[in-house]
């Protein structure tokens, strides 16, 4: 498996390689992934949620490939909205960190993100599930980081959570379709219901780790903003 982070936000980008073909968990754009994915003819990029540092790197991964997307009808919903796909947040958070750092990241951010609408091949509404080459990879809506937010499983050992469950950071619900109330009583119940505290959680952000590091009497303990 190869992670990637976005060098303008630190969001992380997951590649799975196979026979001639290979998914990717939240695209962006990576020169190097070209040689990591060198002999692959066929990509299916798959969404853990809507927002720009998440999907930045799709028409990348289009130009380069033959490439189906997979996302929830949430998650698509948006990211067909070309109001919606204006990195607003994303530039306000770059332009935050230039301060602090004394940089200048948003020019080149600005000159390098392409604001562009899609519409996934395949979408669901709550689960969905595919088999690929001989590997198990279920999708499950966990809104309240956003309203597409999606739980990614593959073979029920590796668990790709977007920025819905985190280590290192707190999980944001007070962007807009955010919902604390929903992400209390929903996805957090659901977590702890359906995923062993031995699974690999690969976060949108930050290092992986294993669920139980955040858990404790079976409860998972996160924080938020």
């Amino acid at each position: 498996m190869y992670m990637s982070v976005y060098k303008y936000i630190d969001s992380n980008m997951f590649i799975i390689v196979g026979q001639k073909e290979a998914f990717v968990v939240d695209p962006h754009k990576n020169e190097e992934a070209l040689e990591v994915l060198k002999g692959v003819d066929k990509v299916t990029l798959l969404l853990t949620h809507e927002h720009a540092d998440h999907i930045s790197g799709v028409w990348w991964f289009k130009e380069h490939f033959d490439c189906t997307l997979v996302c929830s009808d949430a998650c698509n919903t948006n990211i067909s909205n070309p109001h919606f796909i204006r990195p607003l947040l994303l530039s306000l958070t770059i332009k935050e960190k230039d301060v602090k750092n004394g940089t200048n990241v948003l020019a080149e951010f600005k000159k390098d993100f392409v604001a562009q609408t899609y519409c996934a091949d395949t979408t669901y509404s709550d689960t969905f599930s595919l088999t690929w080459q001989g590997h198990s990879i279920g999708f499950k809506l966990i809104p309240g980081h956003s309203v597409g937010s999606s739980l990614i499983t593959f073979d029920r050992k590796y668990v790709f959570t977007g920025d819905s469950l985190l280590k290192d950071y707190p999980v944001v619900v007070s962007f807009p379709q955010g919902d604390k109330k929903t992400f209390l009583e929903q996805t957090i119940p659901f977590l702890e219901r359906d995923l062993s505290p031995n699974v690999i959680i690969l976060p949108g952000h930050g290092e992986p780790f294993l669920l139980s590091e955040i858990m404790s009497d079976g409860k998972i303990h996160v924080g938020f903003r």
